[in-house]
């Protein structure tokens, strides 16, 4: 696949994680395999957040992925369609947006997970994260509570993503996209560590 050669083509001053996923996927990419897909796209909301010119070709080919029935997998794809359905929003091209919802809600649990239980889950356990780096100075155990809020940061900023894009047209996401941003800020911190 040529557009997945380019798009993890290796940059110079790229950040390590960045560079690790990269040759990761690099490696053996497949959409029926869950890391090959968690990692592509980790490396979509990665080149998001930092503006990368490859984002949306990176986009297209986690998106070109399909639902195979196993939801661990689908999980992936759908953050990569909402975070799609995003950028197609800001770039007011409604109708690729619409397409990205529409793949969404033809799977289901869109209805579940915009109550937010999944959300409030996953910010506490980043103030857990966060709380035990702060209080330790072992080298050991804040490199392994980084390890934690990075992880839990990242599932924050897919829930994020899919709630806004499903609820932005019929209610104030204001304090969700706050949200993000401070997310977004995070997780950009956690990248040049």
């Amino acid at each position: 696949m040529k557009e997945l050669s380019t798009i993890l083509a290796l940059e110079p001053q790229e950040p390590k994680l960045l560079a690790r996923l990269k040759k990761k996927v690099s490696e053996n990419f497949s959409c029926d395999k869950k890391n090959s897909l968690r990692d592509l796209c980790l490396i979509c909301i990665y080149y998001d957040i930092i503006g990368h010119h490859r984002t949306d070709a990176c986009l297209r080919v986690l998106t070109g992925c399909m639902f195979s029935g196993n939801h661990d997998r689908w999980a992936f794809v759908e953050a990569g369609l909402a975070l799609s359905a995003r950028r197609a929003r800001i770039g007011n091209n409604a109708s690729a947006r619409q397409e990205c919802l529409q793949r969404i809600s033809q799977v289901g649990f869109v209805k579940e997970r915009l109550k937010g239980v999944l959300l409030r889950s996953i910010e506490q356990n980043i103030k857990n994260a966060r709380d035990g780096r702060s209080r330790s100075s072992e080298r050991s155990i804040i490199r392994a509570c980084r390890i934690s809020e990075q992880g839990w940061r990242e599932s924050l900023h897919m829930e994020l993503v899919f709630i806004i894009e499903h609820v932005i047209d019929s209610q104030d996401v204001s304090l969700l996209e706050k949200e993000l941003d401070e997310n977004r800020f995070g997780l950009r911190g956690l990248l040049e560590e």
